[in-house]
């Protein structure tokens, strides 16, 4: 089976639109619609496929990768091999009928500077986080699904390959590989269905790491990545589902709170120092936004409270 045995399951509305760059997620729906999520006119349905037809290319899919998906594991969470594209498809019973979400990688890898021309960014915004990563400060960035927190990360990324002293040694740790990172002493770790993040975690500490880089934590593995940040791995980045930067902080409290019964708010003060939200603008030229960058100076036990700085 080839990519374009793969290509020519799809509808042609479907092909075009992973041809088009104004469109950033293809979705298909357990009812067969087919919505195409655009820069600026945001979801636009267009076409149809059948429960059959929808299964059939999943299948595919996951017969390409080596895997499977049925009614004993009805997901399926993978990369598809035209240009990156990041598939997560259900099967019942889960779900009414066969159904996937296609989010594309960018075209390119944006700059900051690609952010401040698009308006998404100020230009003192950007020199603070440039300088952030070059003082090998920890940053969390935030947002909800699909604000682009993975496209500012390797912008981010971008920069760290600019600044970061020679020999730094980059780990990379994702689910599936979404980062760009151009520091040439760079390895890349990826979770499978018998190793989680935490696994990750403890692997890259055995890899001489100098910045650890998390696509997204999303559970427990947040304190270990707390920990691995704040013992002689600084300088990393990370992204995280939240709507707020206060959210964001709440969330790696959370996830800590799956593997520890002790809430590490001194932890959390200790190894995060910025937190960027990121968020959704069709009036920007790229779609996204930063909406805020916060700097976490510390916690103060007696008002139970975090300690932050709106960074304008």
């Amino acid at each position: 089976m080839d990519r374009a045995y793969l290509w020519h399951k799809l509808p042609i509305s479907v092909q075009a639109s992973l041809q088009d760059e104004a469109i950033t997620e293809i979705i298909v729906n357990p009812d067969g619609n087919i919505w195409h999520m655009h820069r600026e006119r945001g979801a636009v349905i267009q076409g149809h496929l059948s429960h059959k037809q929808t299964l059939d290319f999943i299948q595919s899919v996951a017969q390409m990768n080596n895997l499977y998906i049925n009614e004993n594991k009805p997901y399926l969470d993978c990369v598809l091999p035209f240009k990156g594209e990041r598939l997560n498809a259900t099967v019942p019973p889960i779900t009414e009928g066969a159904s996937f979400n296609i989010r594309k990688k960018s075209a390119t890898v944006l700059t900051l500077d690609d952010y401040v021309k698009a308006v998404s960014l100020s230009v003192k915004q950007s020199e603070l986080l440039e300088e952030a990563i070059k003082r090998r400060k920890n940053i969390l960035v935030s947002g909800g699904p699909g604000a682009g927190k993975t496209t500012f990360t390797n912008a981010l990324l971008e920069r760290m390959a600019v600044v970061a002293n020679q020999g730094t040694r980059v780990l990379l740790l994702e689910q599936v590989s979404e980062l760009e990172c151009q520091v040439a002493n760079c390895k890349r770790l990826l979770t499978s269905e018998h190793v989680d993040l935490r696994t990750l975690l403890w692997i890259t500490m055995r890899n001489s790491p100098d910045r650890i880089v998390i696509g997204e934590v999303r559970d427990g593995a947040a304190l270990d990545m707390l920990k691995a940040w704040n013992t002689g791995c600084p300088g990393g980045i990370a992204t995280i589902h939240a709507n707020s930067p206060q959210a964001a902080l709440q969330r790696v409290i959370d996830l800590s709170l799956e593997v520890t019964t002790t809430v590490p708010y001194g932890l959390v003060a200790e190894a995060l120092d910025f937190i960027v939200q990121v968020e959704m603008d069709s009036k920007a030229t790229n779609g996204r936004r930063i909406s805020g960058i916060v700097q976490v100076l510390g916690y103060d036990p007696q008002s139970h409270s975090f300690q932050l700085e709106t960074m304008e």
